[in-house]
């Protein structure tokens, strides 16, 4: 009985911290992870502590609770917040943690967070192209499980980024946005998608000033009627306010009889909001539209004090925005110079100065930081799922903690095996971590070995396209052609050929080096190469070089038109019979829209048809390979979209080939 009573009380200590351990997890079962997670997410625009706090939370429950789908979104709306912050490398970190749980758990749910929060935080890098990729891809997950607030929230970022790219696809994604915010409660979704519909009207009325303001005054009024409808459902209180601005701006921007009075009132309704909710961009976005407007009002007194209000605003806040110093700056130095106030006009200069260049000097630290944060993040990338194995280990240790406590409760019987199974955990975890060593290093090398390829193979072309300039066909029948002279005893025509030769030589070696050449030298060295292959076919044809007008100042890729005079001359006019005689034309021109120089080349020689099943046959008895065109071909598509070449048969009247041209299309510059 005794030793019963001494059993009861040694497992009595046991049975409380058992019976606390499930009151704490059922407490956390209790604990909505999603309602924590929409509170942090609401609060981030007003309450950037409580914000971070319910995020945090969201995520330490999650992970006690094993919920691997809402860790990963937890790390994606974590990093929009840090995004907010400026905080990038705490940004990209919780983006890439994100990603890699979410493919790690095939969540579409969590596969879209992860996109949303690496394609916003790519905009925020100014990689346009690769954010609208990532937020398509989220916009496809959230697609699959008909979330239609991620839906419109997603379309309609996408429909921003399109702005000033493409206004069919921007059109298209703000439709999809309307439709998706038709479908959801959401009363901040609707305020979004609203906004980036009104913003496509305002665009569009500025593109064409023929279409009336109209509806996008309607629509604005109606957004503003749903907003004080219901205030208190709306969460983040800057969108409250940017209906009135814009609807100042289409009053300002068109005005009409009347148009004043409610451009001033839009504007003050604005700046209440600013002011009740501290939403500084708003408060100095309406200061310089009424700035602005008395400067058009020709009140100048006034408008000078709104900058400097701005001014002084902007100055007392903790975080600096040195564009729209610089912008309030501008602003004042235009007004002094409309009152000839020269003294303030140089005062204000000064300043404009200051933060124009610290602006600037801010733009490049920001760009060098995310560089820093993209280089951070190729090795971070690797240590995630050390990140992940800890997060699974604290998990299993909680279940260890339990087994010791019950060891501690009936005694000290399996010591020793604790230990063994603690010291052999360590001995793993040490293994591990020396394999991730050697993959990183492994990876490392491999990136390396990349690099050394990529180089190789920009080498490689270097070298084609000296052997497609220096066709040793022709190097060989140019020093036959000499050798032919001198045991003829034509001294003349053997001086001529052999320094015509020489010089061309020099030009190509010398031009090779060079990524552009005057557009004369090109020429010249083509007159060069054309009087040698006449010297070289008995004078068999004749050619003309007609330049339209282009500028002495233009500089174009050498070497890129000869290729295709060989090809005429030894493919088109060289097989012609000898009671024809050759002609070849060449015409350079400036395109329409000054985009590109246009070299017609128009010889009169067999068509290509007979010219390509010549080359089929000399290639077939590898007399000659030409790979010229292909390398001009390559260097053409390497300089853009825009540039390239076509081929075109010559046919007269009776439908009989006549000769062929070619129209290259080669870039420029002005020197």
């Amino acid at each position: 009985m005794p030793c019963s009573k001494t059993l009861l009380y040694l497992l009595f200590p046991y049975f409380v911290f058992l019976f606390s351990c499930k009151s704490k997890s059922e407490s956390l079962d209790h604990t909505d992870i999603t309602l924590l997670r929409n509170m942090g997410y609401s609060l981030r625009f007003t309450d950037t502590t409580k914000s971070v706090t319910y995020q945090q939370r969201a995520l330490a429950i999650a992970k006690k609770e094993n919920k691997e789908e809402d860790v990963s979104i937890s790390y994606a709306l974590l990093s929009l917040f840090y995004k907010k912050k400026f905080q990038t490398n705490n940004a990209q970190l919780y983006a890439d943690s994100s990603y890699y749980l979410a493919t790690q758990i095939k969540s579409p749910r969590a596969m879209g967070y992860a996109y949303l929060a690496t394609g916003l935080l790519k905009s925020f890098f100014s990689e346009t192209d690769q954010a609208i990729n990532q937020l398509i891809l989220a916009y496809q997950n959230f697609k699959q499980l008909n979330d239609y607030a991620n839906i419109a929230r997603v379309a309609s970022e996408i429909s921003n980024l399109y702005a000033d790219k493409d206004a069919a696809k921007q059109k298209k994604y703000v439709t999809l946005a309307v439709n998706a915010a038709a479908k959801t409660n959401s009363a901040d979704e609707r305020l979004y998608v609203r906004l980036s519909y009104g913003s496509f009207l305002i665009g569009e009325k500025r593109k064409n000033p023929l279409l009336s303001a109209d509806t996008a005054i309607n629509y604005f009024k109606e957004t503003i009627r749903q907003i004080e409808q219901h205030p208190d459902k709306i969460h983040t209180k800057s969108n409250m306010a940017v209906p009135y601005i814009n609807l100042a701006v289409l009053y300002f921007e068109n005005p009409f009889p009347g148009s004043e009075l409610l451009f001033l009132q839009q504007l003050d309704k604005a700046l209440v909001i600013a002011r009740q909710y501290n939403i500084r961009n708003v408060y100095r976005n309406s200061l310089g539209l009424k700035g602005e407007y008395y400067i058009q009002k020709k009140e100048y007194a006034t408008a000078g004090r709104l900058f400097k209000e701005g001014i002084a605003y902007q100055e007392a806040m903790p975080y600096q925005d040195y564009y729209t110093l610089s912008m309030f700056y501008a602003a004042l130095k235009k007004l002094a110079i409309l009152q000839q106030d020269y003294k303030s006009y140089a005062l204000y200069d000064t300043g404009f100065v200051k933060y124009n260049a610290l602006e600037y000097n801010e733009a490049t630290a920001k760009a060098l930081q995310n560089a820093d944060v993209r280089f951070e993040s190729s090795q971070k990338a690797n240590m995630i799922r050390t990140l992940e194995k800890e997060n699974k280990l604290q998990r299993s240790n909680k279940w260890f903690g339990y087994g010791t406590a019950f060891l501690l409760a009936i005694g000290l019987l399996f010591m020793f095996r604790s230990y063994y199974f603690r010291q052999k955990y360590y001995i793993q975890n040490e293994t591990i971590f020396r394999d991730k060593q050697k993959t990183a290093e492994l990876q490392l090398q491999l990136e390396k070995l990349e690099t050394a390829a990529a180089m190789s193979e920009k080498l490689s072309i270097e070298r084609r396209l000296l052997q497609s300039q220096i066709n040793p066909h022709f190097v060989f029948n140019a020093l036959g052609n000499i050798q032919s002279f001198i045991l003829q005893n034509d001294t003349r025509n053997a001086v001529v050929y052999l320094a015509k030769f020489s010089k061309l030589m020099r030009q190509i070696l010398e031009f090779t080096t060079k990524e552009f050449i005057p557009l004369t030298d090109e020429i010249d060295t083509l007159k060069n190469y054309i009087e040698l292959q006449q010297l070289r076919l008995n004078n068999s044809f004749d050619y003309t070089i007609i330049n339209q007008g282009i500028d002495t100042d233009i500089s174009i890729p050498p070497m890129l038109i000869q290729p295709f005079i060989e090809n005429s001359i030894e493919h088109g006019l060289k097989p012609l019979p000898l009671t024809k005689r050759g002609n070849l034309q060449l015409v350079f021109s400036l395109a329409e829209h000054h985009t590109y120089i246009s070299c017609t080349l128009t010889d009169n020689g067999i068509g290509i048809d007979f010219s390509l099943s010549n080359k089929v046959k000399n290639e077939a008895k590898q007399e000659h390979r030409s790979m010229g065109t292909a390398i001009t071909k390559e260097r053409l598509n390497s300089e853009g979209s825009s540039y390239g070449f076509s081929l075109a048969e010559i046919k007269d009247n009776q439908g009989v080939i006549a000769g062929t041209t070619a129209v290259i299309k080669i870039p420029f510059i002005k020197v």
